[in-house]
């Protein structure tokens, strides 16, 4: 599975960290349902300036004109804990400090886990087992054991696609992806939160992959593991260098659930974003914008869209970073 797929699903890794007590002691109920919604719901997620083909290595961009008195920021985000995309140039903090509101792609606290729980369930009659087959279902219990020390039959009517993330992320879910810092930083700072999107749209386009391709990116997974372990590497090392141009190319060759990726899940949704943030800045108010590094660059993407809406959207360069100790200082954990 290419690394962007992982990418959008992988937003709410930090609610792992509170289910593993229920993975344990074998009990797998509504609320290890709810944090496998929770874990596709919020990582549907990308990444641009004048020249949306060519831009500056920063994932900080201010954003000016149309009679605003003080400027507002999009930042791009990868949607994982590792420490390294914590290592935070100091003007974002200065940019985040002086804005009066805070927008993501999900507004964490909007989303109906109960309505919602039962999305993440096979189709009645449907197991996991069946679906694989009983060579291939070993293996997944394998690796979800050896990844999130997660028996394999606690998801057997689960959707291949969460067992998937469980396999891929497990081990790494107890830290707060970078979006959910900024959420927490907000609320701590009495910021007011929007969100961008509707949970249920995002759900409603997870659901929309079908089952047998969910079967083809898990058999992918588990057969080469190594390869898709070092595919997310990479993508690291390339967010943590702040090529958005490289992120770029490599969402729109990524064809891993169908040629309609980027325009379905990327684009239009930009579209939706850079409404957002609009109405935000129209109100006079000044906004701080965190969504995944991929919606920010391109033609289609939200730094053109809102360039080409009349706003001036600048990078914010420095060569000054904060440890990712010291970032994480301002959240307790």
């Amino acid at each position: 599975m290419r690394h962007n797929i992982f990418n959008f699903l992988r937003f709410s890794l930090c609610v792992f960290a509170s289910l593993r007590e229920d993975f344990s002691s074998g009990t797998f109920g509504t609320k290890a349902q709810r944090f496998v919604i929770l874990f596709l719901l919020l990582g549907l997620s990308a990444m641009a300036q004048s020249n949306p083909d060519s831009l500056a290595h920063t994932l900080l961009w201010k954003i000016s004109g149309k009679g605003a008195k003080s400027p507002s920021y999009l930042y791009g985000t990868m949607h994982t804990g590792d420490d390294r995309v914590f290592r935070l140039q100091d003007s974002e903090m200065i940019g985040f400090d002086s804005v009066d509101e805070f927008a993501m792609e999900i507004n964490m606290d909007s989303i109906d886990k109960n309505a919602m729980a039962s999305e993440m369930r096979l189709p009645d009659g449907q197991t996991l087992k069946q679906l694989l087959g009983d060579a291939d279902y070993k293996l997944a219990g394998k690796c979800l054991m050896k990844s999130a020390g997660v028996p394999i039959f606690l998801l057997n009517t689960i959707r291949p696609i969460y067992v998937w993330v469980f396999i891929a992320e497990g081990k790494q879910s107890k830290k707060d992806v970078l979006d959910t810092y900024y959420f927490k930083l907000a609320k701590k700072e009495n910021k007011k939160i929007i969100g961008l999107e509707k949970a249920e749209d995002q759900m409603e386009l997870l659901m929309g992959i079908p089952i047998y391709k969910q079967v083809e990116m898990l058999r992918e997974g588990i057969n080469d593991y190594g390869a898709m372990k070092s595919s997310m590497e990479e993508t690291t090392i390339d967010y943590s260098d702040a090529d958005l141009n490289k992120l770029l190319r490599e969402t729109e060759s990524d064809t891993s659930i169908g040629a309609n990726f980027m325009e379905d899940f990327i684009n239009k949704r930009n579209r939706v974003m850079a409404n957002g943030i609009e109405r935000v800045l129209r109100s006079g108010k000044t906004l701080f914008t965190a969504v995944g590094a991929d919606h920010l660059p391109g033609q289609k993407g939200i730094i053109s869209l809102l360039e080409k809406d009349g706003y001036t959207v600048t990078p914010v360069l420095s060569k000054n970073f904060l440890k990712a100790k010291d970032v994480k200082k301002r959240v307790k954990y």
